[in-house]
């Protein structure tokens, strides 16, 4: 199992992703589980709702936030990597 973990600094995402940045996993390109909190302030986040999400188009627009998140984050040693190739 190949896991990578990256950071994401808020402040280093574009405005237009800043709005959909929220807790999610995409498994394989075929299914997202996705959070969304009670509140704004994430000093006092609690999780409102989960979903598992197997919409292919969901799926889809899911993934390729992840790359372009992916693409801003920085690797836990502090460098940048191009994210990971996935085969379609």
């Amino acid at each position: 199992m190949s896991i990578e973990v990256r950071l994401l600094d808020r402040g280093a995402v574009p405005p237009p992703q800043q709005v959909q940045v929220r807790d999610m996993i995409v498994f394989d390109d075929t299914l997202t589980y996705e959070t969304n909190p009670t509140t704004a302030d994430p000093q006092r986040a609690q999780i409102a709702e989960t979903r598992l999400v197997l919409t292919d188009s969901r799926v889809k627009e899911r993934a390729r936030l992840f790359r372009e998140l992916w693409e801003v984050s920085r690797a836990v040693g502090g460098t940048h990597e191009p994210p990971p190739h996935r085969n379609a």
